[in-house]
């Protein structure tokens, strides 16, 4: 995923939200957003949120965006939420 794929899926993940969610993103997608790094990643490392990812609501948003069954949508691969 290149950044304007990248920020595509955010504001998609954006226009569905019913709630404000802040979300720390880091690794080279971090980069690559800010456009640091001028390379391709296959996800979007988030390390903190402000509303759980694993709630069922919110997993029913990220799966709208991306099914991918069992799982969080690969473009967003979550650290400890599983």
């Amino acid at each position: 995923m290149n950044r304007t794929e990248m920020i595509k899926n955010l504001h998609e993940l954006d226009k569905r939200l019913w709630t404000t969610l802040d979300i720390e993103i880091c690794g080279a997608s971090s980069a690559i957003i800010k456009s640091a790094l001028k390379r391709n990643s296959m996800d979007i490392d988030v390390v903190k949120t402000s509303y759980p990812l694993d709630d069922p609501k919110m997993r029913k948003v990220l799966d709208e965006i991306l099914y991918i069954p069992n799982d969080l949508p690969s473009w967003l691969a979550s650290i400890g939420i599983y």
